[in-house]
């Protein structure tokens, strides 16, 4: 009898928990070589098995069993054949029709004998997990935008955290980065020569592979056109303030985009400049703009009227409010917020004051758990060995060691908290402060900056029965409510613990507080997300 085996791994997210393509052969010949089967030929493929006709292994495979050179086949699972109705379809046919004899799986035996109904099922099962997932990825792609994080790879000058699931701030690349946006907002140099000297200078880009590519200059071009870098993101056409850190502000953005001579900016008065940032309070649905011209009988001169309200979708009240009453509102929330910008110097060298001081605890608890995930291993290896000794069998075996794969992700999730916690932290705090710091001058700043500003203020805002709610932040509601700060009362100096001032010190010590449970709530979210 002229027996093969089949194994398949794809680098894809449907493939991440199967096990290794070597771990999968291992298992196979152990099986054949305890049931005394004679291997023919081995069919192995790190390919997708979601689209019929793409895995040419497979299709080999095929035609072997047809031609009759191939009598059964030993697989890891049904799903490493198939994961599509047409190829779970022709390995089902084979089957039946008895041109294959058997296909072996670790768990049990498929016969021609067997109910044709049981395999339609797995293939069904299998095959619905790739449509499922799909649906899946494309919702969490959606969520990840909405929430502020691009869902792709980042582009130059950024790097994707792969425990967070966000994206950084890519040291290495940094100065160059932002000394090429310099360079192009202060003019006097051509894209040639930035791109000339940002080569010399050694700038290079990562490739998806970890590889490192030289720079081209097309891509200095896109770079300088990617509303990412003032904080944007552009999903599927639409923008959504970013969580990311800028490297310019959008009003650097803008000198940038006319330095580049691709911008025609069109009259501010036919812009919706709350478009898409407001839902209803009632039903939650999008809020519209929509524009309206009157036409003065007296004068003929056509007026200009802007309003924004519920699309309807779900019944609700189509009561609109005027684009003049929302600015109201977001002008009295700006005000609220507002600081000092030596103010804000003052309070980010505090809370990094205090940051360096609960370092030395945070490292103690870093310490801790890499030692309870060493253990873990430790223990986990032992288990391997009393398997491959044979002083427990493969079902007690498996019972064993399942919970050592939650107690993992659970350790590994706390490890990603700690050891990324606190410079989330510090990188949350500089976007509040720098916020309140720019608060005075958002009715001056352009349309894109404005946007960005009012998405970074919160992520709430409604509009509800005709009235304007404005989300804020939790660290700048603090920094809204602190008495001193509205009166000008003079703060202290950094490091300094003059006790006739306590209320400064208590202020930071609140804003950390509510930053930090803010953060660990967001890293939670994506370790949930990673699960």
């Amino acid at each position: 009898m002229a027996i093969a085996i089949y194994a398949r791994k794809s680098s894809e997210s449907e493939d991440r928990q199967v096990q290794s393509l070597e771990d999968q052969m291992k298992a196979l010949r152990q099986i054949a070589e305890r049931e005394s089967l004679t291997i023919q030929e081995c069919f192995v493929e790190a390919k997708s098995a979601k689209d019929p006709y793409m895995r040419p292994e497979f299709q080999r495979l095929v035609k072997k069993i047809q031609e009759g050179t191939i009598d059964g086949v030993l697989t890891w699972s049904m799903n490493r054949l198939s994961r599509n109705l047409v190829d779970g379809g022709l390995i089902a046919h084979l089957l039946q029709s008895g041109q294959l004899r058997f296909i072996r799986t670790p768990e049990r035996t498929y016969l021609p004998e067997d109910n044709a109904l049981l395999l339609s099922i797995e293939n069904g099962m299998a095959t619905s997990f790739i449509q499922d997932l799909r649906k899946n990825v494309k919702r969490g792609m959606q969520g990840k935008v909405e929430r502020g994080w691009f869902p792709a790879k980042a582009p130059l000058g950024y790097i994707n955290n792969a425990y967070t699931r966000e994206i950084d701030i890519d040291t290495d690349r940094l100065i160059l980065v932002r000394k090429a946006w310099e360079q192009l907002i202060q003019g006097g140099l051509t894209i040639s020569d930035i791109f000339h000297e940002l080569k010399a200078a050694g700038l290079t880009r990562r490739a998806s592979n970890g590889t490192v590519t030289p720079l081209q200059q097309s891509a200095l071009y896109q770079l300088f056109r990617n509303p990412f870098y003032a904080g944007i993101v552009v999903y599927k056409g639409k923008s959504y303030p970013g969580k990311h850190k800028p490297i310019v502000s959008a009003l650097e953005f803008e000198q940038a985009q006319t330095k580049l001579g691709k911008v025609h900016k069109r009259k501010r008065k036919n812009e919706l400049l709350y478009s898409g940032l407001f839902r209803c309070g009632v039903c939650g649905c999008a809020v519209v703009g929509e524009i309206k011209h009157k036409v003065n009988p007296r004068t003929g001169l056509d007026k200009i009227y802007k309003y924004y309200r519920c699309t309807g979708a779900k019944g609700c009240s189509k009561r609109a409010v005027t684009e003049d009453q929302v600015t109201e509102s977001v002008l009295r929330s700006f005000d609220s917020i507002s600081m000092p910008r030596s103010f804000q110097e003052w309070a980010e060298a505090e809370c990094r004051r205090q940051a360096d001081i609960d370092a030395e605890s945070l490292g103690k608890s870093e310490a801790l758990l890499r030692e309870q995930i060493a253990s873990l291993n430790a223990r986990r290896d032992r288990l391997d060995l009393m398997r491959v000794d044979g002083e427990i069998d493969a079902s007690e075996y498996l019972r064993l060691k399942q919970p050592f794969g939650v107690e993992a992700k659970e350790l590994q999730a706390k490890l990603a908290t700690v050891t990324t916690a606190e410079s989330r932290l510090v990188e949350y705090l500089h976007q509040r402060f720098e916020l309140a710091a720019l608060a005075n001058s958002y009715a001056a700043q352009p349309l894109t900056a404005q946007r960005s500003m009012l998405g970074s203020l919160g992520t709430e805002h409604s509009i509800i029965h005709g009235k304007i709610r404005i989300d804020v932040d939790p660290v700048l509601k603090e920094i809204a409510t602190f008495r001193p700060l509205k009166t000008g009362s003079e703060w202290p100096k950094t490091g300094s613990v003059i006790a006739a001032i306590p209320l400064w010190y208590s202020l930071i010590k609140r804003i950390r507080k509510i930053a930090r449970m803010h953060v660990l709530h967001k890293l939670s979210e994506s370790n949930a997300e990673m699960s």
